[in-house]
């Protein structure tokens, strides 16, 4: 015989579970979502703006790959004056990798496992700060490669003979 009294206790719990409000434990700064029917669609969003992050963040990795790989050649970085492009390229590159790392593991331990600090969050708020320094980069090294001579120019192809106005104008449209 089965004992009724053990089915009635889970009944009971069950029935507890679903009217509580949303519950969370808080411990250290960190919080975990319990899981709550009540709450489900708000679970769900997170889950989704966590994956995004998550996919957005492999971007950020892949992205700079390249640009890290030629910075460095056999003798060490082939970039070491601060005072030209390819040295703020490469740390434009280091800035893109570390926030795309950090970005897939904290979507990935919202989407995945629900969970979330503060601390990474906020340490993922300072990185994606510096998202504007490739920009910045390459628009300097368009506006500097259109002063040279059409001659020497990276934009036209010399089979279309391009004059210096050619060169600038195709420059300054970046």
């Amino acid at each position: 015989m089965q004992d009724k009294s053990f089915f009635s206790h889970t009944k009971l719990q069950a029935t507890k579970l679903k009217e509580s409000p949303r519950v969370y434990t808080k411990h250290h700064k960190t919080i975990i979502m319990q899981i709550n029917p009540n709450n489900l669609r708000y679970q769900s969003d997170r889950r989704q703006i966590g994956g995004l992050l998550m996919i957005l963040g492999f971007c950020y990795i892949i992205q700079p790959q390249a640009g890290l790989v030629s910075g460095f050649g056999p003798e060490g970085s082939l970039a070491t004056d601060p005072s030209t492009i390819p040295f703020w390229g490469l740390v434009a590159g280091f800035c893109l990798w570390i926030t795309g790392m950090t970005a897939v593991l904290t979507g990935y331990l919202v989407t995945v496992h629900d969970w979330s600090h503060e601390y990474l969050t906020l340490t993922l708020i300072v990185f994606i700060q510096t998202a504007w320094i490739p920009y910045i980069t390459d628009m300097t090294m368009i506006g500097k490669l259109s002063r040279l001579p059409a001659e020497e120019n990276m934009f036209i192809p010399q089979a279309y003979n391009p004059t210096d106005g050619n060169v600038k104008l195709v420059g300054a449209i970046g």
